[in-house]
């Protein structure tokens, strides 16, 4: 089974060594999370530091831990489905548009606490 992750999940599995987390590095799933995102996560490196005290060095270490068990979905697969991801959100969060692109790309659901992409 494949589960599309968002940026709110992924930073909580950063932030704190909680069930968030143990999902993500011991799941018996598949975790999958789109390539454009990776850009929007880099941006809030600086505050997840300052959150949780992690050198830099050790914030790399536990980055490379979970993207060992995540598939970053590559930005061509999600080409085919941004067009109708882009009309279901309209302009209610366009950031989650690749989001609700790669799982319909990958007939996936997505694992969010974002409402509007929440069945």
């Amino acid at each position: 089974m494949i589960v599309v992750i968002d940026t709110n999940v992924l930073i909580s599995a950063l932030l704190k060594d909680a069930l968030t987390r143990r999902c993500l590095t011991q799941a018996p799933f598949i975790a999958a999370y789109p390539e454009p995102a990776v850009r929007e996560l880099r941006k809030y490196t600086p505050l997840i530091l300052e959150k949780t005290m992690l050198s830099v060095k050790d914030f790399t270490l536990l980055g490379n831990l979970l993207f060992r068990n995540i598939a970053v979905v590559p930005e061509p697969r999600l080409f085919p489905t941004i067009g109708k991801a882009r009309e279901a959100l309209g302009s209610i969060d366009p950031d989650d548009v690749v989001f609700l692109a790669a799982a319909l790309a990958l007939g996936a659901p997505i694992w969010t606490s974002d409402r509007h992409l929440s069945p």
